[in-house]
Protein backbone atom coordinates (compact mmCIF):
# COMPACT_ATOMS: atom_id res chain seq x y z
CA UNK A 1 0.00 0.00 0.00
CA UNK A 2 1.45 3.80 -0.86
CA UNK A 3 -0.16 6.65 -0.52
CA UNK A 4 0.62 10.44 -1.60
CA UNK A 5 -0.28 14.41 -1.75
CA UNK A 6 -0.40 16.55 -4.58
CA UNK A 7 -0.37 19.98 -3.94
CA UNK A 8 -1.42 23.29 -6.03
CA UNK A 9 -1.49 26.70 -5.75
CA UNK A 10 -4.91 26.33 -4.48
CA UNK A 11 -6.15 22.77 -4.61
CA UNK A 12 -4.82 19.82 -4.36
CA UNK A 13 -5.61 16.31 -3.26
CA UNK A 14 -4.66 12.90 -1.23
CA UNK A 15 -4.58 9.38 -2.95
CA UNK A 16 -4.16 5.77 -1.46
CA UNK A 17 -3.42 2.86 -3.55
CA UNK A 18 -2.15 -0.68 -3.49
CA UNK A 19 -0.74 -3.45 -5.21
CA UNK A 20 -2.67 -6.60 -5.41
CA UNK A 21 -0.85 -9.98 -5.33
CA UNK A 22 -1.77 -13.05 -7.54
CA UNK A 23 -4.85 -14.40 -6.45
CA UNK A 24 -6.42 -11.16 -4.53
CA UNK A 25 -9.36 -8.90 -5.84
CA UNK A 26 -9.68 -5.46 -5.92
CA UNK A 27 -13.05 -5.79 -4.21
CA UNK A 28 -10.97 -7.16 -1.22
CA UNK A 29 -8.94 -3.50 -1.08
CA UNK A 30 -12.41 -1.42 0.06
CA UNK A 31 -12.66 -2.56 3.42
CA UNK A 32 -8.81 -1.80 4.14
CA UNK A 33 -9.24 1.43 2.42
CA UNK A 34 -11.78 2.46 4.54
CA UNK A 35 -10.51 1.29 7.74
CA UNK A 36 -6.75 3.43 7.08
CA UNK A 37 -9.58 6.25 5.70
CA UNK A 38 -11.20 6.32 9.54
CA UNK A 39 -7.93 5.93 10.82
CA UNK A 40 -6.50 8.83 9.24
CA UNK A 41 -9.72 10.92 10.38
CA UNK A 42 -9.70 9.87 13.60
CA UNK A 43 -6.14 9.54 15.09
CA UNK A 44 -4.01 12.18 16.12
CA UNK A 45 -0.19 12.03 14.81
CA UNK A 46 2.04 12.18 17.72
CA UNK A 47 4.17 15.49 18.11
CA UNK A 48 7.41 12.08 17.53
CA UNK A 49 5.64 11.30 14.34
CA UNK A 50 5.41 15.02 13.07
CA UNK A 51 8.68 15.73 14.02
CA UNK A 52 10.23 12.75 11.97
CA UNK A 53 7.91 13.39 8.72
CA UNK A 54 9.45 16.83 8.90
CA UNK A 55 13.24 15.54 8.97
CA UNK A 56 12.10 13.35 5.91
CA UNK A 57 10.78 15.78 4.24
CA UNK A 58 13.70 18.33 4.83
CA UNK A 59 16.13 15.31 4.03
CA UNK A 60 14.34 14.97 0.97
CA UNK A 61 14.26 18.42 -0.32
CA UNK A 62 17.95 19.14 0.56
CA UNK A 63 18.97 15.78 -1.66
CA UNK A 64 16.83 16.91 -4.23
CA UNK A 65 19.14 20.10 -4.87
CA UNK A 66 22.65 18.35 -5.06
CA UNK A 67 22.08 17.87 -8.64
CA UNK A 68 20.57 19.98 -11.52
CA UNK A 69 18.10 17.93 -12.23
CA UNK A 70 16.74 18.07 -8.90
CA UNK A 71 17.14 21.91 -8.65
CA UNK A 72 15.25 22.09 -11.77
CA UNK A 73 12.41 20.26 -10.34
CA UNK A 74 12.45 22.30 -6.66
CA UNK A 75 11.83 25.39 -8.89
CA UNK A 76 9.39 23.90 -11.01
CA UNK A 77 7.30 22.36 -7.75
CA UNK A 78 7.45 25.68 -6.23
CA UNK A 79 6.12 26.91 -9.25
CA UNK A 80 3.41 24.98 -9.76
CA UNK A 81 2.48 24.80 -5.74
CA UNK A 82 2.57 27.97 -5.07
CA UNK A 83 2.15 30.33 -7.73
CA UNK A 84 5.85 31.44 -8.54
CA UNK A 85 8.94 29.75 -8.35
CA UNK A 86 10.77 32.27 -6.13
CA UNK A 87 8.87 31.25 -2.98
CA UNK A 88 11.11 27.96 -2.98
CA UNK A 89 14.29 30.15 -1.02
Amino acid sequence: AYSYHYALAKDGMFALGANLIPGKSVKSLKPLFDQEIKSLRETVVSEKELQAAKVQVMKYFVDELTTIDGKARALATSEIQTGSYQNMY
